[in-house]
């Protein structure tokens, strides 16, 4: 039984400060449904642009996702759960020092790359195609984020526009009231939050999911890139590029830690997609060119039927020429 506070049951919600005929503006709804498309569309075309080219399995798709969840959500977990337990180094990665910095992109790069290394290796063999298996695996490992960040908080977004839109804020703050669980203080701070987020400009709620997405294409070129040396069909000198552009998205994580913004952090990604892709298509035109054919022609429809080794060749039956009288 939940006892509500004498000093908050005498409140009411206008005695909070918060302008209940504010709204979200259309362009801010417009970018919310825009990065949904943003996350979605790209991720179904590969998808099913690669699964009518190519004969796939699922196992690079599988690998990726697992890649996916170790390195970004299994191992920040671990890593969070024991910095909280050494106060210095809490105090440490709490703190905003280049060092700090340092220490985050370490953090991030070294499971991203060893992930997909080891991945990549696991399924190559399995897979004819290095560069389908590379973009399953890819997508595979973006996926992850989109699903546990991207489009929960888009949905997040929409679902407090429409309250906010529809009026009825001033009933949901009377019900935290009756409820009596959160002191005003609280109360306070939401409605500041909500505030804030109707004053937010519609190029933030873009920039999230498009971050994921631009993340997403880096990750596709690093794994070409290191798919093809497993493969066998890139020198050694295609790891020491995915090794590179590794080392860049550590030094764009450096930079985003010690300048905070939202431009500078959508201009890092575009940057980081745009020459993971450039190093991705040399190697592509150079040692995976028939890969890359396929996947710029038309659909094999073969492709969509799987063969049957133990299939016997249809015979036909002889043709019968009846005598004439």
């Amino acid at each position: 039984m939940h006892f509500i506070s004498p000093q908050l049951y005498e409140l009411a919600p206008t005695d909070f400060v918060f302008d209940y005929s504010s709204r979200v503006s259309a362009p801010s709804f417009i970018a919310m449904i825009l990065g949904l498309l943003l996350l979605a569309v790209p991720v179904i075309w590969l998808i099913v642009r690669l699964f009518r080219r190519f004969r796939l399995e699922a196992i690079g798709f599988g690998l990726g996702m697992v890649a996916g969840l170790v390195s970004m959500v299994l191992f920040p977990l671990v890593v969070s759960m024991l910095v909280s337990r050494v106060e210095a180094l809490s105090t440490f990665m709490n703190g905003s020092s280049p060092a700090k910095a340092v220490v985050y992109a370490l953090l991030n790069i070294i499971p991203v790359f060893a992930v997909i290394y080891f991945g990549l290796k696991l399924c190559t063999k399995k897979i004819a195609s290095p560069f389908a298996n590379a973009c399953m695996f890819a997508v595979g490992m973006g996926i992850i984020p989109m699903l546990t960040s991207g489009i929960p908080n888009l949905m997040s977004y929409l679902s407090a526009a429409m309250n906010i839109n529809q009026g009825k804020m001033e009933s949901l703050i009377q019900a935290v009231i009756d409820q009596g669980e959160s002191t005003a203080e609280e109360i306070q701070l939401g409605l500041d939050t909500m505030t804030d987020f109707i004053t937010t400009t519609p190029f933030t709620f873009v920039s999230e999911p498009l971050g994921l997405t631009l993340q997403m294409v880096f990750y596709i070129g690093v794994c070409i890139l290191t798919g093809g040396y497993l493969a066998g069909k890139a020198p050694k000198a295609s790891l020491f590029k995915a090794m590179g552009l590794t080392a860049l998205f550590g030094a764009a994580l450096i930079a985003e830690q010690l300048v905070e913004s939202t431009a500078l952090a959508v201009a890092f990604n575009v940057g980081l997609a745009v020459c993971s892709l450039a190093l991705a298509y040399l190697d592509l035109r150079a040692y995976l060119h028939e890969d890359w054919k396929r996947f710029l022609s038309k659909p094999d429809p073969s492709v969509r039927k799987p063969e049957d080794k133990n299939e016997q060749p249809k015979k036909r039956m002889p043709k019968i020429v009846m005598p004439k009288d």
